[in-house]
């Protein structure tokens, strides 16, 4: 399985809308990221994503993809961020002032799990990108950090001290295999919008 195809599975990628959906779109019911977005206060914000983040049903596959070198920091903190915006968390400008905190958050935790993480991969000449997540990548690229090592006070002091909250379970033990996160019953956008509990990625 290609790692572009894994990274999706695992973060169960939003759905790209067709060309002209929008167009479409009954105003009346309009899509998660057309509406106010739920989360105003980066704060907040950060504590709702790390929350999931350390859920066991996240962490395990989170932090394998890190492990076998599947995915760096960087892809799995596009791909989350990307999928609350779509959900309709944050807006566009929140959703960059969340890009390096929650780098962070990856770090922090896969450096918890004693995981050499890859922060980013060397940009990939042929591959093409284009419209809207080619300048979604290219915001949150910028904010990548310069150094494996999370710099003290990069995280509130509320995170830092729930890191040991994640789960033990060792990631390099054979795990059970569970139901695949892309296999959640999700809508029209590709993201299950349950109330406040629910997991961003799953």
């Amino acid at each position: 399985m290609s790692t572009d195809l894994r990274v999706a599975e695992e973060m169960a990628k939003f759905q790209r809308p067709i060309p002209g959906q929008s167009l479409t779109n009954d105003p009346e019911n309009p899509a998660p990221y057309e509406k106010p977005p739920q989360f105003t206060n980066a704060k907040q914000a950060q504590e709702w994503i790390f929350s999931n983040l350390i859920e066991e049903d996240t962490y395990v596959p989170m932090m394998s993809l890190l492990d076998s070198g599947e995915a760096s920091i960087m892809e799995l903190t596009q791909n989350l961020l990307y999928q609350g915006f779509r959900a309709g968390k944050w807006n566009p400008d929140m959703m960059l002032l969340l890009a390096e905190p929650t780098a962070y958050m990856f770090m922090a935790l896969a450096e918890r799990a004693e995981i050499d993480f890859r922060i980013d991969d060397e940009p990939d000449e042929d591959e093409e990108q284009i419209g809207e997540i080619s300048k979604f990548k290219e915001a949150i690229s910028s904010k990548t950090p310069e150094s494996k090592k999370v710099p003290e006070g990069a995280l509130p002091k509320e995170i830092t001290e729930r890191l040991d909250e994640a789960p033990e379970e060792s990631l390099l033990a054979p795990q059970t295999q569970s139901e695949p996160i892309s296999e959640v019953s999700n809508d029209s956008e590709g993201v299950d919008m349950a109330p406040e509990e629910e997991s961003l990625l799953g």
